[in-house]
């Protein structure tokens, strides 16, 4: 599937590239089942929707076998040619972008349906904040390598960046010029600090985590399941699941997790 593209105006000024894909045999006057919320990835740090198998594979998903609407978008910054520069980006500008769609996925989706939101990586805790802000919106949460306050690059900053400098390239496995990190962005990261115990999201998670992520330990997936309020949520770990969780096989954990709460909600 190659996805056609949209952009979306945002209040703020700030334009993102968007994917719609609607449900199969979908028509104008048609509906699509209105039980079944439609599914947001919510991508992770630095990454994109294009040439994604994971989004590829979740709007099939989405459209074919769960009959409803399909969203993903790229984070201000992000993508091939970003309308924002990279080190003008924060974490609040990525949550606000988020609960925007959210608020106006009426109008953006032609459909009055709550949203089951996907997390990949950065992606949960994005999810997390949003359904904090807009619990009416969310209908469920699925993490996917999911990462809670980005720790390990919040540490990282802070033990290798030179005195005096308000940037440090990190090295990746992505890509080999590394990743710049400005001190903006990590500042921003405390900002939006979820706490350890407690946080008001009340709709139920799935945690879907690699037990070979290098860049994220699975153990992030337990306290992201400690920290939230609702009492319905669940942990898989996939013992050969790497981060990117973009194999077939890995894939199938997160529609079979996306069915589970499909299920719950519907």
């Amino acid at each position: 599937m190659s996805f056609n593209t949209t952009t979306i105006s945002l209040k703020s000024g700030r334009q993102l590239t968007a994917a719609i894909v609607l449900p199969s045999n979908y028509t104008a006057s048609s509906r699509s089942r209105d039980d079944v919320p439609a599914v947001m990835l919510v991508n992770g740090f630095r990454s994109t929707f294009r040439n994604s198998r994971k989004a590829t594979h979740l709007a099939k998903f989405a459209t074919s076998t769960l009959e409803t609407h399909f969203v993903t978008y790229d984070h201000a910054g992000h993508g091939s040619d970003p309308e924002m520069p990279f080190n003008e980006c924060t974490m609040t500008m990525w949550k606000n972008d988020l609960c925007e769609l959210l608020d106006t996925s009426s109008e953006l989706l032609g459909t009055k349906k709550r949203v089951l939101l996907v997390g990949a990586s950065m992606g949960l805790h994005l999810s997390l904040l949003a359904a904090h802000a807009l619990p009416e919106k969310v209908a469920g949460i699925v993490g996917v390598g999911g990462s809670v306050n980005c720790v390990s690059l919040v540490r990282d900053f802070e033990n290798n960046v030179e005195a005096g400098c308000d940037v440090w390239i990190r090295p990746s496995s992505y890509d080999l010029s590394g990743y710049p990190i400005h001190r903006t962005l990590v500042e921003s990261i405390r900002d939006e600090h979820i706490p350890k115990l407690g946080f008001d999201v009340r709709c139920p998670i799935e945690l879907v985590h690699g037990m070979r992520d290098n860049d994220v330990h699975f153990q992030t997936a337990i306290a992201a399941a400690e920290c939230v309020a609702s009492d319905r949520v669940s942990v898989v770990l996939v013992k050969d699941g790497d981060h990117r969780m973009s194999e077939d096989h890995h894939l199938h954990f997160i529609t079979a997790a996306i069915t589970r709460l499909v299920t719950l909600v519907a």
